[in-house]
């Protein structure tokens, strides 16, 4: 009996030694991860609660409902006026990478901007917009545009 308990024990743990954690998924340059929770609970609060805001802040997951991987950050911000030229809104354009290239299920602006999704890459032609509180389901948003968006530009309000 104790041989048996021996060798089972033997056996967990080397399956438990033998299975690699599952490596994170990377955030691109700026996005800190988020917990769907802590999403939650910055998208209920006021819009004149004592929390600070800042215009320009972003929530992404890659699933519905705030799931998936989730990150958050401030974006670069096109003031009145500020982007009429094709350089400006270059300078501002935020292009999406891995893991949310056409793959943003949810979309959250913080409030004081509105955000124009693009398509193709480059900001030059916006295909929807959404402002905040943003969309728990974007892959159904617009026609889809969770499953279409590359890049996005945020102008303030």
């Amino acid at each position: 009996m104790k041989f048996s308990i021996a060798i089972i024990t033997a056996a967990i743990a080397a399956l438990t030694h033998a299975a690699p954690a599952p490596a994170p998924v990377a955030l691109p340059d700026g996005f800190q991860p988020i917990t769907r929770d802590e999403i939650l609970r910055r998208l209920a609060e006021p819009a004149d609660s004592l929390q600070k805001r800042t215009v320009g802040g972003i929530y992404l997951c890659t699933g519905e409902n705030w799931s998936g991987t989730c990150g958050y950050a401030v974006q670069p911000v096109c003031y009145s006026g500020q982007c009429d030229t094709a350089s400006e809104i270059a300078a501002h354009c935020v292009i999406l990478t891995s893991p949310w290239l056409r793959n943003i299920g949810s979309f959250g602006p913080d409030a004081g901007a509105t955000v124009f999704i693009s398509n193709n890459g480059d900001c030059n032609e916006a295909v929807g917009s959404i402002s905040n509180p943003g969309s728990a389901d974007f892959f159904d948003y617009e026609g889809g545009l969770g499953s279409q968006i590359t890049s996005f530009l945020v102008e303030a309000n």
